[in-house]
């Protein structure tokens, strides 16, 4: 059996506070850093910090029994830290050994609103646009 792995990262986006987004990252155990173009002042990105097995913090905060985020929500929290008019996307693709890909995007907002699409969804799109169920791309 293959070990399924998965790379993810974010979009560049300006947080309030960016000791305190420091801190909040820290203990969420991901990574941020700020961006390397000088014409880009205090512009944060954030991944997965490798002991998150290259995932975002999903299992920490997601409880299986009731089927609900905690009180301490990733997404929420985040949204907390964004300044106004600013949206964090968050992008993970993953696989095992090819046998499948998976894809997600979740755009978060300032206001802790968000958006979110998966590659999977591609399956019924297809079906709706042509009105036939496409095969899976994977084995």
């Amino acid at each position: 059996m293959a070990n399924y792995i998965s790379y993810a990262r974010s979009n560049y986006f300006k947080v309030k506070d960016a000791t305190a987004f420091k801190d909040w990252c820290n203990k969420m155990n991901i990574e941020a850093s700020i961006s390397g173009d000088p014409t880009e002042k205090e512009l944060w990105m954030i991944n997965p910090n490798s002991s998150n097995e290259d995932s975002w913090p999903w299992d920490s905060i997601y409880d299986e029994e009731t089927g609900t985020f905690s009180d301490s929500d990733f997404m929420q929290g985040l949204a907390s830290h964004l300044q106004e008019g600013q949206i964090a996307v968050l992008i993970e693709i993953g696989f095992e050994k090819l046998r499948y890909l998976v894809g997600e995007a979740i755009a978060i907002a300032w206001d802790g609103t968000n958006e979110a699409i998966t590659l999977e969804r591609i399956y019924d799109l297809a079906e709706q646009r042509w009105g036939i169920k496409p095969t899976h791309a994977s084995y």
